[in-house]
């Protein structure tokens, strides 16, 4: 199913869009915005998918031959632009993937619909050639651009689209989701739905993941032994994390372990703690750090977050961090 009753949340958004759809006002080019697993890609296919639909009366039928046709992955008139050469889209793949194929009039249906993901890591020669498209796009053209962030754009891409951006859901919905329809009980809901921040996607990968229980006692070996040990001992273990470099998911281990440690420090309520399988570790750092060390740890995570996302040198960053959750 890939009409709007399959997108969880984002009641507003999905509201806007079929009203759009109902009094004729769609637009020719829209921006999905938020983080990765959020929903942005189940957004834009239901929005595709309802835009071609050759009987919509508020949500794509999913009978029709357009709907079947998107089902299966052959519609003719739904284009999905990815990078052919690198992990960034280029101006060849904007031209040859998008323009070229816009300035041919549909197959079949209304609209020519293109879903350009990650549309946030188009080169400036890509965003340029983009631009020229949405200044003058054909009347039968949409373009959904799927990013992190609308401030990936220029402001002259950013003016000419309908932005949508997707906030994160409460833990509390994940965990239903996660329960209802990925059979998880209630404790192993709770813990995936913590670790999602707000993300139904990023839940599912991560309970679904065969290397995360891995990974996640690596990171915590890690942040144990330097907060034991001295430079020596963080270095080594920014090597052991090299395994991880570009996965996302492993400073959320370290970031949410600090949370956990910080909570138990201030309060001493077991209940409260999402990682009760690492209560031994909890205590013992909670009894050796106050809260404003704990602090200090939690904001090193956070800093070597943001240093990632600016392409920063992933071995330097996890060795300043590491470095930092020293207790001496």
């Amino acid at each position: 199913m890939k009409n709007f009753g399959s997108v969880k949340g984002h009641e507003h958004i999905i509201k806007n869009l079929k009203s759009a759809l109902r009094n004729g006002k769609t637009s020719h080019a829209y921006i999905i915005s938020g983080p990765d697993g959020i929903g942005k890609k189940t957004v834009a296919d239901a929005f595709a998918r309802a835009l071609q639909c050759e009987e919509y009366d508020g949500d794509s039928c999913g009978k029709c031959i357009s709907c079947r046709s998107f089902d299966s992955g052959n519609h003719p008139d739904v284009f999905y632009v990815v990078p052919t050469k690198t992990k960034s889209l280029g101006v060849d793949d904007i031209r040859e993937q998008l323009i070229k194929h816009s300035e041919i009039k549909q197959y079949k249906y209304r609209y020519k619909v293109f879903i350009v993901e990650n549309a946030d890591t188009m080169t400036v020669q890509a965003q340029n050639a983009l631009l020229k498209t949405l200044e003058e796009p054909p009347h039968y053209v949409v373009i959904l651009l799927l990013a992190e962030s609308a401030d990936a754009f220029f402001p002259t891409i950013v003016s000419r689209c309908v932005n949508l951006k997707l906030n994160p859901l409460s833990a509390g919905e994940v965990k239903d989701y996660l329960i209802g329809n990925e059979n998880a009980d209630v404790e192993k809901a709770d813990f995936y739905a913590e670790y999602s921040q707000g993300c139904i996607g990023k839940a599912v990968e991560l309970m679904n993941s065969e290397d995360f229980a891995e990974k996640r006692k690596t990171v915590l070996e890690c942040i144990m032994e330097s907060s034991a040990g001295g430079v020596i001992e963080a270095m080594n273990c920014a090597k052991k994390l090299e395994a991880y470099k570009g996965d996302s998911a492993m400073l959320d281990v370290a970031e949410m372990f600090f949370r956990d440690v910080l909570v138990y420090n201030t309060t001493k309520d077991k209940s409260l703690v999402i990682q009760k399988d690492l209560m031994d570790d909890i205590k013992k750092l909670s009894r050796k750090l106050s809260a404003e060390k704990i602090i200090a740890r939690c904001d090193a995570v956070k800093e070597a977050q943001m240093q990632l996302k600016s392409n920063a040198n992933f071995a330097l960053a996890m060795e300043v961090m590491l470095m930092k959750f020293n207790d001496k």
